[in-house]
């Protein structure tokens, strides 16, 4: 129980700097860029996924810790399981609207390595996953968080506040492990 707790805490908690991040942003209306779009957040967040889909398929096998392989056969199921409910929002007459690209939009992913990528030679490639796949859900939660401050359609806005619920979580996981094993040596 106690751990449910902090585990919803601590989502919160990065909700929380998501949305404060993304509200120091000027709103892409007013700054003369391109409106926000929820076609453009899904089709982007379905990139990103793709790409953290493939990086996961990637370093499967070469992943050492059985912690770290649990976490990706997790990212596999999880970005398969989103892409799909994504991609049926896509399909939803007034799903998602027609409209001009999000602020941002084009830049899913751009921090994170390639999956064609892996194995990286010469590397702790459990560390390596562990740290693209950090960036990979930070990428997630910024457009998340840009969707819950511009979108008006509530299948986006529960979908945006799962994203933040989840990835959130798995990050804190994750950092705690990468400290562990920094701290170790």
């Amino acid at each position: 129980m106690r751990a449910g707790r902090r585990a919803l805490a601590a989502a919160f908690f990065f909700f929380v700097l998501a949305v404060a991040g993304a509200s120091a942003k000027a709103d892409p209306r007013s700054a003369g860029q391109a409106p926000y779009s929820d076609r453009t957040f899904l089709a982007a967040m379905i990139t990103l996924d793709q790409n953290g889909l493939r990086m996961a398929q990637s370093a499967l096998p070469v992943l050492e810790a059985q912690k770290v392989r649990d976490w990706a056969q997790k990212i596999i199921v999880d970005q398969q399981q989103e892409i799909k409910k994504m991609e049926g929002l896509l399909k939803l007459p007034g799903g998602a609207e027609q409209g001009a690209p999000s602020a941002g939009a084009g830049e899913a992913g751009q921090d994170a390595p390639s999956a064609d990528a892996w194995p990286p030679d010469g590397s702790d490639a459990d560390r390596v996953f562990m740290a693209a796949m950090l960036l990979n859900h930070r990428d997630a939660l910024d457009m998340s968080a840009d969707a819950l401050l511009f979108s008006g359609n509530p299948r986006i806005l529960e979908l945006a506040r799962e994203i933040v619920a989840r990835q959130a979580g798995d990050m804190r996981k994750w950092r705690q492990w990468l400290t562990a094993k920094e701290d170790k040596g």
